[in-house]
């Protein structure tokens, strides 16, 4: 059981680092909802199941994890398992080089440094 929980949470960091990115770091559950069905032809999804996604609480099918890193500019290996070489275009040689640090980080450090982002973002907005 515990092993599902990590495997919900660490996607939804990988799915927050993601939107942070690429410039959706103030996102609102009814924006990311509005961006992901515009490119989502199998259907729709809804807010709730984005607010899952975002809290750990589920993680999606893979055709709408293919969906989500092709809008966010990022493979669908990684923001499945967090195992890739290319994560994304970033778009600054600091943005490359914190990613690319913050993946090689064991999985309580990784807790750790998304805190302090979050606490730093709500702080300094």
């Amino acid at each position: 059981m515990q092993k599902i929980f990590d495997e919900k949470a660490l996607f939804s960091q990988r799915l927050r680092v993601a939107l942070e990115a690429a410039s959706y770091g103030t996102f609102k559950v009814s924006d990311i909802e509005r961006e992901f069905n515009l490119r989502y032809v199998s259907g729709s999804v809804t807010p709730q199941a984005i607010y899952k996604w975002l809290n750990g609480q589920s993680i999606p099918s893979f055709d709408k994890i293919q969906v989500l890193a092709d809008w966010l500019n990022v493979s669908a290996e990684w923001l499945k398992t967090g195992a890739s070489n290319t994560i994304l275009n970033a778009q600054s040689l600091i943005e490359k080089q914190g990613l690319e640090s913050f993946l090689q980080l064991n999985n309580e450090h990784k807790y750790l440094i998304l805190n302090l982002m979050q606490a730093l973002l709500k702080t300094y907005p």
